[in-house]
């Protein structure tokens, strides 16, 4: 799936419904060689988020910011939309589609690092403030 650019966020986020949350916990992190990384860290009674996202083999960007700021603050759009594109997760599903034989089971196994991906993407793009807090 392709990052939309930060100019079509607007007539995107007219079909955007409101959505909980991501669920983010302490300790989560996930990395990649040729994606990138990310990592939640407690800070605080905060929990920071720290990402490295690579592109042709080099650093393109990446960042360390509370998730209370990703969430709230207008002028982190930006860094929002590039750690929810961070495919990670849809490289564990498509992992999963390939390592698990049965195709039921595989299915079933990968729609859930689709769903969380999702989640991420749909929070990514949505105006801050608008998630539904749990």
């Amino acid at each position: 799936m392709i990052k939309p650019a930060l100019e079509d966020l607007k007539e995107i986020r007219k079909r955007l419904k409101k959505n909980k949350l991501p669920k983010i916990h302490a300790g989560m992190k996930a990395s990649d060689p040729e994606i990138g990384k990310f990592e939640v860290i407690p800070r605080e009674n905060e929990l920071e988020i720290r990402w490295d996202i690579i592109e042709n083999g080099r650093r393109a960007s990446g960042g360390v910011y509370k998730f209370s700021q990703l969430c709230h603050e207008p002028d982190f759009e930006k860094f929002r939309l590039d750690l929810g594109w961070l495919d990670l997760l849809d490289k564990e599903a498509n992992r999963m589609l390939q390592s698990i034989p049965g195709p039921n089971e595989a299915m079933k196994e990968s729609e859930f690092y689709r769903k969380l991906a999702s989640s991420w993407r749909h929070w990514a793009q949505v105006e801050a403030g608008f998630m539904i807090l749990e």
